[in-house]
């Protein structure tokens, strides 16, 4: 008690401005109450902090020990979730599968009751071809009587046949005599008009003249193309004329005298060597050769020969008599011929 009054007494003496000889030991005590003061509340804190750090400890030992339990729990829960969705895939098969039973079953029942369907429609059927084999087999009795009366008349038929085949190897027999006879009508008829070709022939040399450039080649008489044409034309020369004038007057002589049945025909023939011809006119060998050959026809038709008995063919540079490349070979290619032919 006295330590409260010696601070009280030191502040009443500050305020008042005094001082006296008690001055310093009153700090002292002051002081020394104040550092005791700061040790306790030290001390408590200490104490409470040790306290509060096992307290502490003591809590986040707790802490792990429920984390851990925790964590343990939640391993199982893992564990019982994992396990509780595999019996739910497995409920879900197994209902999969109850299911596919009962669809299994729903089909077999189905089809068993196609079944007895079926199998009643089977007897039904098997009732009506019962009935139809009866139906047949009374038809058959009655194609059986009418076989028999068929069979008879197909052996008069064949004996009907045989006369018939009889009559018709006789009638091919004479057919084949008469294609015989026709054939041999047709050769006397080409021999009688390869006597007048060659007739025909003599005449033309006669009245043409012996020429190299115009002589007989197997059936046919031929012309030199210069003899008729100038080169590179289809225009007949003064020469040409004169040379188609008289072989009209020999045609005209012969063709009296064939007789009417033969139904002959004078072909003239336009032939050219292989050099190719450059014309806007004549394109190509063949055209000149063709409007050669109709030259001659038509000077023929305006002589007189009728247009039945003449017939033109241009062959250009593909039916050679030589096929070497010279200008003899040339100028001998270069040729129309006559032909006095059936048609």
């Amino acid at each position: 008690m006295r330590r409260p009054n010696r601070i009280s007494k030191l502040f009443q003496n500050v305020d008042t401005g005094t001082t006296s000889g008690h001055l310093w030991p009153g700090f002292v005590d002051a002081f020394a109450t104040v550092i005791m003061v700061v040790t306790f509340l030290l001390t408590l804190f200490v104490v409470t902090q040790s306290f509060m750090s096992n307290t502490l400890l003591d809590q986040d030992q707790l802490i792990s020990r429920f984390k851990n339990q925790v964590a343990s729990l939640l391993e199982k829960l893992g564990v019982e979730e994992e396990t509780t969705q595999q019996l739910s895939y497995q409920l879900q098969e197994a209902e999969s599968l109850r299911q596919a039973r009962e669809a299994e079953i729903q089909t077999a029942q189905q089809q068993l009751t196609l079944a007895n369907t079926a199998r009643q429609n089977q007897e039904a059927q098997l009732i009506e071809v019962q009935r139809q084999l009866d139906t047949f087999n009374h038809q058959v009795d009655r194609l059986s009587q009418i076989l028999a009366v068929s069979q008879d008349k197909i052996k008069d038929q064949e004996a009907q046949l045989s006369q018939q085949q009889n009559l018709l190897v006789e009638k091919d027999r004479k057919i084949m005599n008469l294609g015989q006879q026709l054939d041999q009508a047709i050769l006397d008829k080409m021999q009688e008009l390869a006597a007048y070709r060659s007739e025909f022939f003599g005449k033309l040399k006669k009245a043409l003249g012996e020429r190299e450039d115009m002589k007989v080649v197997d059936d046919r008489f031929v012309f030199q193309s210069e003899v008729l044409f100038p080169t590179g034309s289809a225009e007949l020369s003064l020469e040409g004329q004169k040379k188609v004038k008289q072989l009209a007057q020999s045609l005209k002589e012969i063709g009296a005298q064939i007789p009417k049945e033969i139904p002959w025909i004078l072909r003239v023939d336009g032939h050219t060597d292989p050099r190719p011809i450059r014309s806007a006119k004549y394109p190509s060998n063949w055209e000149l050769s063709f409007a050669r050959a109709m030259a001659v026809v038509r000077n023929l038709r305006s002589e007189g020969i009728p247009a039945v008995r003449l017939a033109a063919a241009g062959f250009g540079e593909h039916q050679p008599l030589t096929k070497k490349k010279n200008e003899k070979a040339y100028r001998a290619n270069r040729r129309i011929e006559f032909k006095l032919d059936r048609r």
